[in-house]
């Protein structure tokens, strides 16, 4: 026999002499035993299950008198050993109604009360340690693991267990290996082959202590012997060490059944084997010791104890308890009197279970119950490995509503050698930037990179909105990107303001050699006034483009002391509209002055005179009249600084000037003004040789319009600030030098330098002035025109 198991069977017999001997419990009744040997085979513990029912007499008495001990009685159990064996043996207690309470079978099928009614056990069942390993890989961040069980009762419902918590504590089990008792060399080889696969598993719950497991760990570490592993798991797979794999693996926790030492019976044990008592078990026990400790007189040497062996003296305590309780119930204060009726009429287990089920006792690691399925709570030592022994490192108690874990990390010895716990997930430690995404492989994750323009918030991609930019070291916030514009000083704005200065020239020196030529016949013909109007028109297209260069700033904030309901002037709704009719009925009547002769009988002539004052008022209202306008609507709805994000979104952002609704409005109305002009000067496309004039400003207002259309979808679509700014000024430059070149310079060319110079007058008949040399109107007097 196994030295433990002898310790159990005299823990139970030192148990039974001590309530014997104890007034307190059970008064003048005495407790025997009958003890068998299952030797751990199913098939013998049910033999010796059944040879001790056979004996007994159902609903007969379960207790021995003093009086009469040859009335003894079988009132339970105790064993067996395991949970394979405790399960053949409940089956057969189930059909006599015997209790039977186990020290050490934990298996959870054991607390299904449809199939084990009588079962009770000491040891707490196996998903109590689940919970604990569970508890365990939560401590440490273990969120990716593999398992390798034995197929047993115990290995297979403890995984089970083990598999519904992981899955409800968020923790992956990448592969599970079933070990059976006599694993073949294929089955070992292919439990190897998923290992390797996933490698990125470091820890291995352990659930069962079959040779096969071992077997898969040394084959693993023939093909990785630098790999360092930890395993997890209970008593039961403990000996690892013996099998060569302490050094692959460091870090190790075993969740043990916290067994207390019995107060008393390591002496009571050396005593009796120190005595003269001989039965066949002592005799190969002493003889097992005399070997070990060399020792001829036990009386002088000491003998330790397993220190577990509680669980068996609780059973016999639970047993003395319930049927003291039941004793007191049924029979009074006389229930140790041969006249109780329970000695006279006897007792079932039926009867007998519940004052198991409810028994109370103080233990001695504290108060000892039962819950409602015969099983106790549980307390686990949790020790690890280090220079070739066992030493405890923390515990765990299911006693309280949070399961008290406690643990000194410090106190383990880790693969890293530096007191960090080993790292098992199946995640890529992904940079700054990134997001964890899961991939093929089972429960692993990898990193995929955001957006340039996103950060990374609760583990996703959130794009940063309009202005904004992710910080490049941690990508966790959006920081304001700062805002740029085109430089005054870049070749594209150089020349767009030296064009202006040059304009600004021409502009000066026409309008200078129109109020010299202003008396000129060929400068009267022309609707001086009109000119004088469209030519400062031009001569503002040409400064306004200094407008579009400097950085655009934000309007000031308006004083708090001085703000006031009172809107500015001239910008209510009605006086805009008093406004534009005062200046359109300058060009209306403008117009009208030029368009009616005195004459009711025009000549073929009149028509194309009312044509070209048309389009040289039109002409010029496209060239002045808006900047009125502009003027108006800014006043009511300024431009404001807006910001050009490129798209798709880049780390860039310009500021310039969104137009506003005044902007609109003038878009509008040029548009007219050239569709007006347009019209005229379709209609004066015939005219005489004398009114080619009317052919440049055509040419003027074609061009405009083809240079109006390029211009909006440039602007529209331009992504940088310097594209949308030189495509406004090009099209004013454009237009201001087409209006100078075809209309004016050609005029004051002709002023200047042309001798002979035919204009068309009109009244009640046609005339055909001739001028004379510009050399001899120098003085810029008008000159008398003949009549051809």
């Amino acid at each position: 026999m196994r030295s433990h198991i002898l310790e159990r069977v005299q823990t139970m017999v030192y148990a039974l002499e001590e309530i014997n001997a104890n007034d307190d419990i059970l008064p003048n009744v005495t407790l025997g035993f009958d003890i068998r040997e299952s030797c751990y085979m199913e098939d013998a513990a049910l033999w010796s299950a059944l040879s001790i029912l056979g004996g007994h007499e159902p609903n007969g008495i379960h207790a021995v008198t003093t009086g009469n001990a040859s009335r003894s009685r079988l009132i339970g159990i105790v064993g067996t050993s395991r949970s394979t064996t405790s399960i053949v043996a409940a089956k057969a207690t189930n059909l006599y109604e015997i209790p039977m309470i186990s020290g050490y079978a934990t298996s959870d099928e054991l607390s299904d009360k449809g199939r084990f009614p009588y079962f009770l056990r000491t040891a707490p069942p196996d998903k109590l340690q689940a919970r604990a390993i569970i508890d365990a890989l939560l401590r440490f961040k273990w969120f990716y693991v593999g398992v390798m069980y034995s197929v047993d009762t115990y290995g297979i419902r403890g995984t089970q267990e083990l598999l519904n918590l992981a899955d409800k504590n968020g923790i992956c089990v990448a592969f599970s290996i079933a070990v059976r008792k006599t694993a073949t060399e294929t089955e070992i080889q292919e439990a190897v082959s998923k290992i390797l696969q996933f490698d990125k598993a470091k820890v291995y719950v352990m659930f069962g202590g079959y040779e096969g497991m071992y077997r898969i760990l040394q084959e693993y570490h023939k093909i990785k012997p630098t790999e360092k592993l930890t395993l997890v798991g209970s008593d039961t797979f403990a000996y690892f060490e013996e099998h060569g794999l302490q050094d692959m693996s460091l870090g190790n926790l075993f969740f043990t059944l916290n067994f207390r030492q019995v107060p008393g019976f390591d002496r009571y044990f050396n005593d009796l084997v120190a005595s003269s008592m001989e039965n066949p078990w002592f005799a190969e026990y002493k003889e097992l010791w005399r070997r070990e400790l060399g020792c001829s007189d036990f009386s002088n040497c000491y003998i330790p104890t397993s220190n577990r062996s509680s669980p068996a003296y609780h059973a016999v305590y639970a047993f003395a308890h319930a049927l003291e309780d039941m004793l007191r119930a049924r029979c009074g204060v006389s229930f140790a009197s041969p006249d109780c009726e329970l000695f006279r009429n006897g007792i079932s287990g039926r009867e007998f279970l519940p004052f198991l089920l409810n028994v109370t006792f103080q233990g001695i690691d504290g108060l000892f119950r039962f819950d409602e399925n015969g099983d106790p709570e549980g307390t686990y030592n949790v020790d690890s490995f280090r220079n070739g022994e066992y030493y405890q490192v923390g515990s765990w108690d299911s006693r309280g509503a949070d399961h008290e874990f406690s643990i000194n990390e410090w106190d383990i010895r880790w693969p890293d050698g530096v007191g960090k716990p080993t790292f098992s997930l199946c995640i890529e430690d992904c940079r700054p930037g990134y997001i964890v995404v899961p991939l093929e492989k089972k429960c692993c994750k990898g990193c995929q990179k955001c957006a340039s323009n996103a950060i990374v918030r609760d583990g996703v991609c959130v794009p940063c909105a309009g202005r904004f930019w992710p910080d490049e070291d941690t990508f966790t916030e959006c920081q304001e990107i700062e805002a740029s514009t085109f430089a005054v000083d870049e070749a594209s704005v150089l020349v767009i303001l030296a064009l202006s200065l040059v304009g600004i020239c021409f502009s000066s020196l026409s309008f200078a050699g129109m109020t010299y030529y202003r008396n000129h016949a060929l400068i009267k013909a022309t609707s001086r006034e009109l000119s004088f109007i469209s030519i400062l028109g031009t001569m503002l297209a040409f400064f306004i483009l200094f407008a579009f260069c400097p950085v655009p700033l934000p309007l000031p904030a308006p004083s708090l002391s001085k703000r006031s309901t009172k809107p500015p002037r001239l910008v209510r709704p009605k006086d805009q509209l008093i406004l534009s009719a005062v200046l359109i009925s300058v060009q209306l009547c403008n117009f009208l002055v030029h368009a009616n002769p005195s004459d009711t009988k025009p000549l073929p002539s009149y028509s194309y005179k009312i044509y070209c004052n048309a389009l040289m008022i039109s002409n010029s209202g496209l060239q002045s009249f808006q900047i009125i306008i502009v003027i108006i609507s800014v006043i009511a709805s300024p431009s404001r600084p807006e910001y050009l994000i490129p798209r798709p979104q880049e780390k860039y952002v310009e500021v310039y000037c969104q137009f506003s609704n005044g902007f609109i409005a003038s878009c509008v109305y040029n548009l007219l003004l050239i569709l007006v002009c347009c019209y005229y000067a379709f209609k004066t496309r015939k005219v005489p040789s004398n009114y080619n004039e009317s052919k440049f400003i055509a040419v003027s207002v074609y061009s405009t319009l083809v240079l109006c259309l390029a211009a909006v979808p440039v602007y529209t679509t331009a992504v940088a600030v310097l594209q949308k700014v030189a495509t406004l000024c090009m099209v004013l430059l454009l237009n201001a030098y087409l209006t100078l070149v075809c209309v004016y310079l050609p005029k004051l060319y002709a002023a200047r330098f042309v001798k002979d110079i035919r204009v068309m007058d009109w009244s009640s008949s046609v005339q055909d002035s001739r001028i004379k040399p510009a050399s001899t109107m120098s003085t810029g007097a008008e000159q008398p025109a003949t009549v051809s």
